[in-house]
């Protein structure tokens, strides 16, 4: 049986093939692996180095991540026009707060994972003396009145004035997709994101995949 040949350009470069009499690798679990992570669009925006993701996308995964009985019950984003976010938690001491926050910065690489949010507003809807006094205090204090807005296990969590410092990597690694794996080449190790942009409803993110360019059309010809 001859070997397709976008595989074996793949191999050609960079991999080994098996020696003789060695048993080919079944690359079904690979096949249906990739196809579950990315489709052809997204893959290709990586690749291309930039990728939008819808909020709706995003809310579906910090709910997947939202410990329970942890801090916080609820969490949605909304991305702004003018590049910040809207973070509305329902925290566990049913106290609602509303943070408009500025992104830093993003970026996942090899010696990091980390989220850096400056809060430039603060409400706390339907309390009507609170309200008023809200904006006028640090963020350290907002989360003493209203219990901590940790967004989830293994996210490391730290606020200092009205900065809020989310370093993501123990979660990102303890999570399924850090167990997939394409002929050697981790996605959650060789994807790196230098940067995060919210627009209206999404966020743009600036992407690098560092992989071989044989493996890269492999998988997007498998997409």
């Amino acid at each position: 049986m001859e070997m397709p040949a976008i595989i074996e350009n793949a191999f050609s470069e960079g991999f080994t093939l098996p020696a003789l009499g060695d048993k080919v690798p079944d690359t079904t679990q690979t096949i249906q692996t990739a196809r579950t992570l990315w489709d052809a669009q997204t893959f290709s925006d990586l690749i291309k180095g930039q990728v939008n993701v819808p909020d709706d996308v995003l809310n579906q995964a910090l709910a997947a991540n939202l410990e329970e009985g942890g801090p916080v019950k609820a969490m949605k984003i909304t991305s702004l026009k003018n590049h910040q976010i809207k973070i509305d938690a329902q925290t566990a001491k049913n106290r609602r707060v509303v943070l408009v926050c500025k992104v830093e910065q993003f970026v996942h690489n090899q010696e990091q994972s980390q989220l850096i949010l400056k809060v430039t507003d603060k409400k706390l809807p339907g309390k009507s003396f609170m309200s008023w006094v809200f904006p006028r205090i640090s963020l350290a204090m907002v989360s003493k009145v209203v219990g901590h807005i940790d967004p989830g296990q293994g996210m490391n969590m730290t606020i200092h004035g009205n900065t809020i410092t989310i370093d993501f990597r123990q979660a990102l690694y303890a999570s399924p997709i850090a167990q997939v794996e394409f002929f050697g080449y981790k996605p959650v190790d060789v994807l790196t994101i230098q940067s995060v942009t919210p627009q209206d409803g999404y966020v743009t993110i600036s992407t690098g995949l560092n992989m071989p360019e044989q493996l890269k059309a492999m998988l997007q010809n498998i997409l």
